[in-house]
């Protein structure tokens, strides 16, 4: 059906001409809707332009922004010219922008500003052709020489023939995506036109029961997740609609109607426990209301989560708490979403039947880059909390006697970039991709992800503990933002826990506690009581052996610029262990 991705492009730029690609807030407020029609000429130009420029088949092209509707243009130029897409993380820190820069040689840029060319700009006044800044006036004049602005550099062969098409073969490359490096250096995963295209057309079935789609990408679009999931709206000639500051999500929401979007736990647990937070603020009326409706919810959910429908009684109960209770709620929250894609950790089963007893369906998947990304997802008529679902069609799963999840098909890339010895390393002699992943099969045969298998504690009593689950169970609470378990050889857990610093300020603005910085912040006993009922009532959820017996609250946040996190916003845990090693050791002191 696809030879390459750039005919999941064309295809619209024929049959969907006059529909919104894409709908755009400017910065007036206005919202603005772009047709593919208008989305092929901005393409077509930038493509005639690269090839003026000197960018050919196999070339890489830097993509050096945050989401907006100038990167997918770019995108599908690069897919025009035959070239091959590097994004970079807007978030990632200079060092790791230049390391990938001077692992892939890539000849030519699209910068979306000024501050972001300012971290590359060593390198790519010597290397690149030239660099597209898409925030540029062209009447501007700057230091650098080889920077040209978007709208220059697009108009000027506006008017000329159509260009040549490379044509791609399934087998070559089109995107680089560096893994984020939780350990050592990033690597390029090679993702071949076939890889993306494959797990596309897996990923329908998920939204074939949807009519039109109108995606909200949240996600940067150097995530592997997001970037083959605008592929798939595109295949379904949805509109995309970028989000380029993640503090206005709830605002996008509201005002520009998406339907569907992939995200991370992180922004269901902001939702969550504001909701939570202004029931405990309501009136007992509004309380009891609230309470009843979610008890409710829990009764019918297995009827919920099949999609099966409801005994009389019990339908017409949950009607009355929904039109009662959950419109509302969903209104000002998640508005005209009805599927959330979930993904990138594990989502709490009470945060997850919140939003779907509300309405909202939420399906959970799993994916590694070097998959494409996605290996398994729950359905919206079959979801099961807990996991990730069954395998993709066409995508071969197996568990290893020692637990880890490998994977065969033909969405697992051509390997890593220059690094022929770790390639092997990720395979095994049968040819299966090691994820890397400790997994277990479900009674009804879907994934369950146990964790990570270099993360694994192996405590003094021999219990093997994945710390993922209990940091993501911390994460979920109101006031904790991130946390990092230690525990082994020692006979109890311990962990560094790193507050929300919005949520505790506001808890402490509401009880008239006064402070001047975050250390005193922190150090303030109510707030020290506060923590401690959040880690106790997590504690209660786990068994005995996996409770956190000591912990230290960090007085400032894990940044991708101290070096905590990763681009993806992950922990790097052995650094974090390295560098916060005496806390560590004061934790396991004698009091």
């Amino acid at each position: 059906m696809y030879e390459n991705i750039y005919d999941i492009y064309e295809k619209n730029f024929l049959k969907n001409k006059f529909e919104p690609a894409f709908s755009v807030l400017e910065r007036s407020g206005v919202v603005k809707d772009i047709t593919y029609l208008e989305m092929k000429e901005d393409v077509e130009a930038l493509a005639r332009s690269m090839k003026k420029a000197g960018v050919i088949p196999g070339d890489r092209v830097i993509i050096y922004s945050e989401n907006r509707f100038e990167w997918y243009v770019s995108l599908a130029a690069v897919f025009l010219v035959g070239a091959v897409a590097v994004p970079l993380y807007a978030t990632a820190s200079e060092e790791q922008q230049q390391y990938i820069i001077n692992d892939s040689k890539p000849v030519f840029a699209f910068v979306s500003k000024l501050a972001f060319y300012s971290k590359i700009a060593n390198l790519a006044e010597k290397m690149f052709y030239k660099t597209i800044m898409f925030d540029l006036d062209p009447e501007k004049k700057t230091q650098y020489k080889k920077i040209t602005a978007y709208e220059f550099f697009l108009d000027r062969t506006r008017d000329a023939a159509p260009p040549l098409r490379h044509n791609c073969t399934k087998d070559d490359p089109a995107v680089f995506i560096y893994t984020s490096g939780t350990t050592g250096e990033p690597k390029g995963v090679v993702l071949t036109h076939g890889n993306i295209i494959s797990n596309c057309t897996q990923l329908l079935d998920i939204v074939k029961h949807m009519d039109r789609l109108r995606y909200l990408s949240l996600l940067p679009l150097s995530h592997a997740y997001e970037f083959t999931v605008i592929h798939v709206v595109m295949m379904r000639g949805g509109t995309i609609i970028p989000l380029s500051k993640m503090g206005r999500v709830l605002d996008y929401i509201q005002n520009l109607n998406p339907n569907i979007t992939c995200a991370v736990p992180r922004l269901f647990d902001k939702i969550y426990n504001s909701v939570a937070k202004k029931v405990e603020k309501a009136s007992p009326l509004t309380r009891y209301f609230f309470n009843s409706g979610m008890k409710t919810g829990y009764e019918i959910y297995k009827y919920l989560e099949k999609d099966r429908p409801l005994p009389f009684p019990l339908n017409m109960k949950y009607l009355f708490f929904r039109k009662l209770v959950f419109e509302g709620i969903r209104k000002k929250t998640v508005n005209s979403i009805s599927l959330f894609i979930s993904g990138g950790a594990a989502l709490t089963k009470e945060v997850s039947m919140f939003f779907n007893i509300m309405g909202t369906v939420i399906v959970e998947g799993y994916g590694i880059t070097e998959c494409s990304p996605v290996v398994s997802c729950n359905l919206p008529d079959d979801r099961d909390v807990g996991t990730v679902g069954l395998p993709l069609k066409g995508v071969d799963v197996k568990i290893s006697a020692s637990g880890e999840l490998l994977v065969k098909g033909p969405t697992v890339m051509s390997g890593y970039y220059n690094k022929p010895e770790q390639t092997a390393e990720v395979f095994d002699s049968e040819g299966w991709f090691r994820t890397g992943d400790l997994a277990a099969w479900t009674d009804n045969g879907k994934i369950k992800i146990l964790g990570r298998l270099k993360d694994i504690i192996v405590m003094a009593n021999g219990k093997n503990i994945s710390p993922q689950k209990i940091e993501s169970r911390l994460k979920s609470t109101g006031y904790i933002e991130s946390a990092c378990i230690a525990g082994d050889e020692k006979k109890y857990l311990s962990a560094i826990i790193v507050p929300d610093f919005e949520a505790i300020s506001d808890y402490a603005k509401a009880r008239e506690i006064h402070f001047t910085n975050e250390l005193d912040l922190v150090a303030h006993p109510a707030v020290v009581a506060m923590i401690r009922k959040e880690v106790f009532e997590v504690n209660r959820t786990l068994e005995p052996y996996e409770a956190i017996k000591r912990y230290h609250i960090m007085d400032r946040k894990f940044t991708v610029e101290t070096g905590e996190l990763t681009p993806t916003l992950k922990i790097k845990r052995e650094l974090i262990l390295r560098k916060y090693k005496s806390i560590f050791n004061s934790l396991y002191s004698e009091k």
